[in-house]
């Protein structure tokens, strides 16, 4: 139990950082999805939160990925799509 209280910490300290430069980036102009990544990438090798436990790091980036994927698909309008079709099937079969 005394393991988990700072893994769950350091996640708790991440996903505020995430908040922050989400709505940073969003007021600059730019997604919050990129704010998100760049919190990770500036605080993930700072709080070091892969060498205490990988293996619930692992699951909770894979929970991660699914979200990212939900989030695009949120973004993404059904007719950019349908437009895009003959690009996005040309590159699904090469």
């Amino acid at each position: 139990m005394e393991e988990t209280v700072p893994l769950f910490l350091e996640i708790l300290l991440i996903l505020g950082g995430g908040i922050v430069a989400g709505t940073l980036f969003k007021r600059i102009g730019l997604g919050t999805v990129l704010g998100y990544l760049f919190a990770g990438i500036v605080l993930g090798p700072i709080f070091r939160v892969v060498e205490s436990g990988q293996n619930e790091i692992l699951h909770i980036g894979e929970l991660g990925v699914v979200f990212l994927l939900f989030i695009i698909g949120l973004e993404l309008k059904p007719s950019r799509l349908w437009a895009l079709r003959r690009q996005i099937f040309g590159l699904g079969l090469a």
